[in-house]
């Protein structure tokens, strides 16, 4: 490992760590990974990197064409960590992406965080399948090692969803901003075409008690998530009971 000018390590190969790191355009190239074990989720569609650079004051951030893209669902169920998939329409094209060659300042590291997002919108990670940016209350804000990062957006209501994300240089540990950067925001964008009325889950046109009956079955589960939150609970009857009856 070399040192330039005295201070950032310089690491030749990308997904490097940020905090005292410099690094170098294209991140690791790494597929989007998956731990399911039967049908993999699918990525939607080619990549669309958001890419990041600092210009040694200020954060910078933008994506390699703009959204929005189709959030889909295929009909298909994930095994293990995957399965929070199941039943949603989602999509992974969006990811995180160093651009140009540089390093933060000593002592901080690049930190992403949602600043606010369409109601239903979930997000998880790459790899994991691990709640962020606030679903299932996880923190809004994560530390970004600079690997290529492509997580999972997933929603289960038809319509047209979108997040902002603030990009920005703070301590490595407790994330707390460091005020001597600017810090950098965009918004990213998608759209889900499909049922109309989610509430209805045996597909029979109307919102009733077969409905509350499989909702029931599927409680502590992804199955009959109507809210978007990763699981069926009593917001998800609050969503049914709003829908009863036929649906338009």
């Amino acid at each position: 490992m070399h040192h330039h000018d005295g201070s950032f390590p310089i690491v030749v190969t990308g997904g490097c760590r940020f905090a005292g790191a410099l690094l170098v355009a294209g991140g690791l190239l790494a597929a989007v990974a998956s731990t399911a074990h039967g049908a993999d989720p699918r990525m939607g569609g080619g990549m669309v990197h958001l890419i990041v650079e600092f210009d040694g004051t200020a954060m910078h951030v933008a994506p390699e064409s703009t959204g929005p893209l189709m959030l889909q669902s295929y009909d298909e169920n994930y095994d293990g960590a995957a399965a929070v998939l199941d039943g949603t329409a989602y999509n992974a094209q969006y990811g995180w992406l160093v651009g140009g060659f540089w390093g933060p300042p000593f002592g901080t590291a690049v930190w992403i965080e949602q600043v606010e997002a369409t109601p239903g919108l979930a997000t998880y990670a790459q790899g994991t399948f691990a709640p962020i940016f606030g679903t299932d209350g996880s923190s809004r804000r994560r530390l970004w090692n600079g690997t290529m990062t492509h997580d999972w957006y997933a929603v289960t209501a038809p319509g047209d969803y979108a997040a902002t994300f603030r990009v920005y240089l703070g301590d490595p540990v407790t994330g707390e901003p460091a005020p001597a950067y600017e810090a950098a925001e965009i918004e990213v964008t998608w759209f889900a075409e499909g049922e109309t009325c989610p509430a209805d889950l045996d597909g029979d046109g109307t919102v009733s008690g077969a409905d509350f009956g499989l909702l029931l079955s599927a409680w502590g589960t992804a199955d009959a998530d109507l809210d978007g939150d990763g699981i069926t609970g009593g917001s998800d009857v609050g969503v049914m009971l709003a829908a009863w009856g036929h649906c338009d």
